[in-house]
């Protein structure tokens, strides 16, 4: 009996493979990056003020207080640490078997 010649399958183009979608950053980053929000929205919040009823009166005392002059931007600017901490941040890392694999 002869053998039945093998048909080549079509070479397929890398675009319509599927592969899996491994995402930048996990759920975890993405709540650490909603906190820093708040964080920073808390800091804005804290800034709110100084108006003042009668327009011909200058209220210092109001407007350069320490909650708005200090307090204000520390809080700020941790919003801003905590969310690029929240970028940066591995909640996932890679087995050390998974390392050693790879290098054998």
């Amino acid at each position: 009996m002869k053998k039945k010649p093998q048909i080549k399958k079509p070479v397929v183009s890398g675009r319509s493979k599927k592969t899996k979608y491994e995402p930048f950053l996990d759920v975890k980053n993405f709540y650490v990056l909603i906190g820093g929000t708040l964080v920073m929205g808390l800091g804005f919040i804290l800034m709110i003020g100084g108006y003042n009823d009668d327009p011909s009166f200058f209220n210092e005392a109001g407007l350069y207080s320490t909650r708005r002059t200090v307090v204000s931007p520390i809080v700020l600017i941790l919003g801003v640490i905590i969310i690029i901490w929240g970028i940066f941040k591995d909640f996932n890392p890679t087995k050390q078997s998974d390392k050693a694999d790879v290098s054998a």
